[in-house]
């Protein structure tokens, strides 16, 4: 089966001052800083962490699965341990309105399941999927940006 990297993300809604920081030089310290700290009105900077699937898929490629664990370590860590986390899948434009909200809410269970599997609570975590509801401001319908994963503290 072909695979398609597809620029899925984790967002994360951090500090001003740890916009920048790429996935490969994040470690535990920073993803506990990030979750803990909560921006102000006036900022709104994001972290991305890529994770790819398979084309069409909910299925996690293998690759991704270092990520993923520095996330499900950071939210298993005592200064985390009562963040709750929405996992909000997203996609293009490509495809049906009805594919897209079935896709993006597969792949929003999958990353929450990921984590689960890796010993954070289900209850920490709520999976919802908006298809290609909240596309990102000026990029194409069917950018490959738009085809991502956000983590977002919610409690």
């Amino acid at each position: 089966m072909r695979q398609n990297w597809l620029v899925a993300s984790l967002i994360w809604m951090v500090c001003a001052a740890c916009s920048g920081v790429q996935a490969d030089e994040l470690n535990i310290e920073d993803l506990q800083r990030l979750m803990v700290e909560a921006p102000t009105a006036q900022q709104s900077p994001q972290f991305e962490i890529p994770v790819e699937f398979s084309k069409g898929s909910d299925q996690i490629l293998p690759r991704s699965r270092a990520n993923l664990n520095r996330i499900a370590q950071a939210l298993l860590s005592p200064q985390l341990a009562m963040i709750v986390v929405a996992v909000e899948g997203h996609t293009d434009m490509s495809g049906s309105y009805r594919v897209n909200r079935d896709l993006s809410q597969r792949r929003a269970e999958a990353v929450r399941q990921y984590l689960y599997s890796q010993g954070v609570a289900l209850h920490r975590m709520q999976a919802f999927g908006y298809a290609n509801d909240q596309l990102l401001p000026g990029l194409s319908m069917n950018a490959p940006q738009h085809r991502r994963v956000v983590l977002r503290r919610i409690q």
